[in-house]
C-alpha cells in the first residue's frame, strides 16, 4: 500500500473521532440523499473528485447522472487527500472554476 494511503486512512480515522457524537449525521444526510433524482437536474458544471476510497467505483457511478460532469481521479491519495496534496488539489479546483467563469483572470 503506498504511504499517502496509509496516511490517508490515519487521517480519516483520527477525523471520525474527533467529529464527537453527532458525527454520523453528515454521512447519514450524504447517503440518504437520492442523487439520481438530483444530480441530472443540475445544469451548472460539476467536478467529481474521485480519491483511491472506499466509494471510487460508486463515485464514478455519478458521472452518468450529470449533465454537464467531470470526473478527476486521485489515484495515489484516500480519505484526506485534501490534507495530503492542499496545493496541488487547489490547483485543480481553481483550473476547474477558471474554465467556466465568464471573468477568469487570476492571475498573481
Amino acid at each position: 500500500m503506498p504511504i499517502s494511503v496509509a496516511r490517508s486512512r490515519v487521517f480519516s480515522t483520527r477525523a471520525r473521532v474527533l467529529g464527537g457524537p453527532a458525527a454520523h449525521w453528515g454521512h447519514r444526510a450524504a447517503f440518504n440523499y437520492d442523487l439520481r433524482v438530483h444530480l441530472p437536474k443540475v445544469t451548472q458544471p460539476i467536478l467529481l473528485i474521485n480519491p483511491n476510497d472506499d466509494l471510487r467505483v460508486q463515485s464514478r457511478r455519478g458521472l452518468a447522472l450529470m449533465r454537464n460532469g467531470r470526473l478527476h481521479d486521485i489515484p495515489q491519495h484516500a480519505h484526506g487527500f485534501m490534507e495530503l496534496m492542499t496545493e496541488e488539489f487547489a490547483a485543480v479546483l481553481r483550473r476547474f472554476l477558471d474554465e467556466d467563469s465568464p471573468t477568469s483572470d487570476h492571475s498573481p
